[in-house]
Order: structure tokens, then sequence, then C-alpha cells
């Protein structure tokens, strides 16, 4: 696909696509430079790996709680309200913490603070999906995909920093910096954002905020009612819960276990966004089967993993490989699933399911971080070999029960 049909397809996107793309970079650029090193920075300043999980976990009991109402926050006050103010608070502050903090109570501060942003997380799809054509809702997905990985390309900064002042000072300092960068990002949602015709529409009913347990019902019966979409959520449940251990202790492993300096790391983000870069404009474009793309890339996620299981034992340099199988994994399925779980969902119901899903997620999820930390300080393999069982039984799962939703997907289509 050429760079000049990208542009056209650009070009006709509604005003709050490109106004997500525009000011994606405030937040991603700062993100990809000091979240990669969010646990070395602790565990450099005697933050043990438990502690770092503990962290994590409490994080996700958290959002958990935030996610009960994010639903009725974001149809009361609108989704650019609630994204623009909540990314100056969850987002920007909590960076500013993170470069004064020293104790551990100063980093958990910082995370509880940041656990709002669940909230964001719900709220700021709606802008890629909300009065967007679901036929076009997976170039939205793929033009975000892209924006990301283009900001991944200046990660090996963060090397030269790091090579330069050391670990905690280069991170501290980058720390300052995406305060700023994300306070920038903050106010440009709420200067330049159009609340969505669903938005206006949910506002307007100014539904009062009730008995939360009770409102839940209504998009839990709507979810149970719905095999696929109960297919999806666990699978990104799944998925996620292994990237979340992945996240906190891959770094650490390549550096402990796998003799990679701090400062070379950094090269292997801009290999992912090298690699994913590629599959965004030559196979995402391409894409027919959405089913059979996610089924692909989750196996290639469990190839990675084994992979970087057998370079613990054999050379370190295979690690390389695993870094260009995860690049094409989450390439692929991000926006995949994304625009999976988004056409299956009815739009008058999206933030309630999304709330509910969330709720649902952080309860899964909470364990991750703390069960990652003592796998990790009984051996560096062992969070890896355990990510190796998570990958493939999701591929089993796609495998087995994925091709049967697609059948009755096409199914539905034919008797339409």
């Amino acid at each position: 696909m050429s760079i000049r049909s990208f542009v056209d397809d650009f070009r006709v996107m509604p005003r709050n696509v490109k106004v997500s793309i525009y000011v994606l970079p405030f937040w991603a650029i700062p993100f990809n430079f000091v979240n990669p090193y969010a646990s070395l920075y602790m565990l450099n300043q005697g933050i043990s790996p438990t502690k770092v999980g503990l962290i994590s976990s409490l994080s996700f009991i958290l959002k958990t709680i935030f996610a009960l109402f994010a639903g009725y926050l974001i149809n009361r006050f609108g989704r650019r309200r609630t994204v623009g103010v909540l990314d100056l608070v969850g987002w920007a502050f909590p960076m500013l913490l993170y470069f004064f903090a020293k104790e551990y109570w100063q980093f958990m501060l910082a995370a509880v603070i940041n656990c709002i942003t669940v909230i964001n997380g719900i709220a700021s799809p709606c802008f890629l999906v909300e009065d967007v054509d679901p036929r076009m809702r997976i170039k939205a997905f793929n033009f975000s995909a892209i924006t990301i990985s283009l900001c991944g390309l200046f990660v090996p900064i963060t090397g030269l920093l790091i090579k330069k002042y050391e670990l905690v000072p280069a991170i501290r300092y980058l720390y300052l910096f995406a305060f700023l960068c994300m306070g920038t990002a903050a106010i440009g949602k709420l200067l330049f954002y159009k609340e969505t015709s669903i938005g206006q529409k949910m506002m307007a009913q100014r539904a009062p905020i009730g008995n939360p347990v009770k409102k839940l019902m209504v998009p839990i019966v709507y979810i149970f009612r719905n095999s696929r979409l109960i297919f999806l959520f666990s699978m990104n449940v799944l998925i996620n819960f292994a990237l979340n251990i992945n996240n906190l202790y891959y770094f650490p492993f390549l550096t402990d276990s796998l003799g990679f300096s701090n400062s070379f790391i950094s090269l292997f983000p801009f290999a992912t966004t090298t690699v994913s870069m590629l599959i965004f404009f030559f196979v995402i474009p391409k894409i027919q089967n959405m089913e059979k793309s996610a089924l692909s890339s989750v196996g290639m996620y469990a190839l990675g993993a084994l992979i970087l299981i057998l370079s613990y034992f054999t050379n370190g340099k295979l690690a390389i490989a695993c870094v260009i199988c995860w690049a094409m994994a989450g390439a692929i399925l991000n926006p995949v699933l994304n625009t999976m779980i988004a056409n299956t969902i009815m739009d008058e119901m999206r933030t309630e399911v999304f709330g509910v899903f969330n709720v649902f997620s952080m309860l899964c999820m909470f364990p991750a971080g703390y069960f990652g930390g003592w796998l990790y300080e009984g051996s560096p393999l062992y969070p890896i070999i355990f990510i190796f069982c998570v990958y493939l039984a999701g591929f089993l799962t796609f495998f087995l029960l994925g091709k049967k939703m697609y059948t009755e997907v096409q199914h539905k289509k034919s008797m339409l």
C-alpha cells in the first residue's frame, strides 16, 4: 500500500481521529522513554523485585474500583472532558512524582494516582470508533498503532542518556520531560476534541449514579448474551496477563540473565518499531480474515517466548529473534483485536461494557505483578516460562474456539 493511499485515508478520517493522532506523540514518546526502564529505575534505587510487583498488583486492585464508575463518569461528563482532565491528573502529575521519587511510598503514590487512567483507557478508544464508519475503524486503529510505533524510534535516546549519565539520573529527568509532554497532550485534547454524537446523547440523559452494582447488571447481561464478545474479552485478558508480567521483568531478564547492557537494550524497542511499521504498511491494510490474523499473532507471541527460553540455555543473541516475533505479533493483534471488539459492541453500550470488562480484567490482573516478582526471585527464567505457557494456551484456545466463532459470524452474515 502506497504512502499516498495512507494520506488519502487519513484526510477523510473524522476530526476526532485526526486529533487523536496529532496529540498521541506528546504521550507516546515520553512513555516509551521511561516505561521500559520503570522496573529497573525502582530496582536500582533499592526497591526489591517483590515490592515492584506489589505496586503493580495494588494498581490493578485500584483500577478495578475506578472501572466500576468509569461508564457513569464518561457518560456524565463526556468523553472529551473526561479524557482531558484525567490525562492531566492521571498521567502528567504521576510523572512529576516519579521524578522526585526515591522512597518506596513515593513510587507507590505515583502508581496509585496513575490508576485513574483506567477510565481514560475506556474513553479514548471512543474517539477512534464513534462517528467512524465500521469499515474504517481498523484503519483508525492502524493510524494510532503507526503513530505509537514511530514514537518508538526515539527510544534509543534513552540508551544514549543512560550511557552518558547512568540509569537513575537519566530516567529521572526523562520523567520530568514526560510530565511536560503529557500535560501538553491533556490540554490539547481539551481544546481540540469534539464530543462524539453518542457522548452528547449520553450526557443529555444526565442519569444519576444510582447503585453501581445494579447498573453493572445491564452490561453484564449484554456480555453474557454475546458468546463472541465473551471469547474476545477472554483472549484479551489472557494475553494482557502475560504482557503485564513481561513488561515488568523482560528488561531485567535481558540485562541480568542474558548479559545485555542497559544502553544496548534501548535498541530493542527501535527494532520493534521498525518491524511494526512494515506490518502496519504492508500487512494490516490487506487483512481480510481477522480471526486467522489474530490466531497467527498469538502463535508468534508463543514462538517468541520459546525463543527467549532457548536463548537462556544456548546463545543470548537469540533474544533478537524474540524481539522480531513479538513485534510482528503485537503489530497485528492490537488493531485486529480492538476492531473485532469494537464491531461487536453497540455504540450505546460501549462505555458500560468496557467498564464491566475493565472490572473483570483488573480482578484477573492484580496478582500478575506480585506473582511475576515471586517467580523472578525464584529464577529470572521462571516468568518467561510462565509467559510461554500462557501464550501457548491462548493459541490453542483461539485455534479451537476462534474457528467456531468465525463460522457463526459468517453464517449470520449469509442469513442477512
